[in-house]
């Protein structure tokens, strides 16, 4: 039996296609694949002894997990509701500034102190992210991950966020500030261990970043080669352990700009392959 709330035979990139299809969710997110395929470049790079791949694989997976804790950024009600339009926009359009920027830029400081105190990170001190579940693959991170999104479903429903937003957006941080410090500290502690888990999976060589010096990251980040993101049905080819369809034969001449940097505000970005029903239980794909 799977431990995890999400079914590790189900996690497949040639499936998620499918999926989207059945739902009618043009998104097409991939999240979960791409911590996948990151990871696999973190363990490569600890095996390797290479301080700067391993660092420059950390930066960009820090970004996929930090959207995953988030319930906006993983549903399809990202800037409001699409199912219940006013006057042609979704109802609560707009909900997305207002949550992840508005609340959080006037309240940073009383944020960062509470998240602190939640991850217990003192002054010179560094935090523990408490977890023993580690991923030994790039799957299981993607699974772990996949965990990480449930939880912030759980947490805040996309819905109530667009419903204060809409009758009383003076109420935001009242009314969902403290849950969104939890979900912040939970998606620290879980990007830390799936940080610790690559490193423990290639082998724990690597260990000095006295290497990783900004020009050398910068060099890397740069090369649009590296770390390539596939669309959805073509990025089995680059995940160890997936398996490839037809589909993803000629993958190499199928790829997005690396990292999004062309479309930074694409609301498709990192959106969740499991959409959500109305009440934002993971809706389960039909027998």
């Amino acid at each position: 039996m799977c431990t995890h709330p999400c079914d590790p035979y189900t996690l497949e990139s040639r499936r998620h296609p499918l999926y989207y299809s059945e739902v009618n969710d043009k998104s097409r997110g991939l999240l979960p694949f791409r911590v996948w395929q990151l990871f696999d470049l973190m363990v490569e790079a600890v095996r390797n002894d290479d301080p700067v791949e391993f660092i420059a694989a950390v930066g960009v997976m820090a970004h996929y997990v930090g959207d995953a804790c988030q319930p906006l950024h993983i549903s399809y009600k990202f800037n409001g509701d699409p199912d219940h339009l006013e006057n042609g926009a979704p109802r609560g359009f707009g909900v997305h500034e207002a949550y992840e920027s508005a609340m959080l830029n006037h309240h940073a400081p009383e944020i960062l102190e509470k998240l602190n105190n939640l991850l217990g990170i003192a002054s010179g001190q560094p935090g523990m992210h408490g977890l023993t579940d580690f991923a030994v693959t790039g799957h299981d991170a993607a699974v772990r991950v996949v965990d990480l999104m449930r939880t912030a479903f759980n947490t805040i429903s996309p819905d109530a966020i667009i419903d204060t937003f809409v009758e009383e957006p003076d109420r935001m941080y009242e009314r969902h500030g403290k849950q969104t410090i939890e979900l912040l500290a939970q998606g620290a502690r879980y990007l830390a261990m799936i940080w610790e888990s690559a490193w423990r999976a290639g082998g724990g060589k690597l260990t000095s970043l006295a290497g990783a010096e900004p020009e050398a990251l910068a060099h890397k980040y740069l090369d649009t080669t590296w770390a390539q993101s596939f669309t959805l049905d073509h990025i089995g080819t680059v995940l160890n352990g997936q398996p490839t369809s037809a589909n993803n034969r000629d993958a190499r001449s199928n790829t997005r700009p690396s990292r999004r940097r062309s479309i930074p505000n694409s609301p498709t970005r990192s959106r969740l392959p499991i959409r959500p029903k109305r009440k934002h239980a993971i809706k389960k794909k039909k027998s």
